[in-house]
């Protein structure tokens, strides 16, 4: 069952499977080595959760929650 990274726990790895995100929104994502097939690792959510930080290899990055709404996946257990 697919989810979005806002869905998501603190710890969890996710995998992702889809981008909604288009255009400009896509680009930065992908400037950040956020893309499809790979996975991260929810680090923990800011500001009640409009901000969450996330691990892709070995660096760490702040996505809006707005942005992690487009990005879905699954949780890997």
């Amino acid at each position: 069952m697919l989810i979005t990274l806002s869905e998501a726990y603190n710890g969890n790895h996710f995998y992702i499977k889809h981008i909604e995100a288009t255009g400009k929104d896509k680009q930065r994502l992908y400037r950040l080595g956020i893309d499809t097939n790979i996975t991260l690792v929810l680090l923990h959510k800011i500001n009640a959760g409009r901000m969450i930080a996330v691990q892709i290899g070995e660096k760490s990055v702040a996505l809006q929650k707005e942005e992690t709404d487009q990005i879905y996946g699954e949780v890997l257990v």
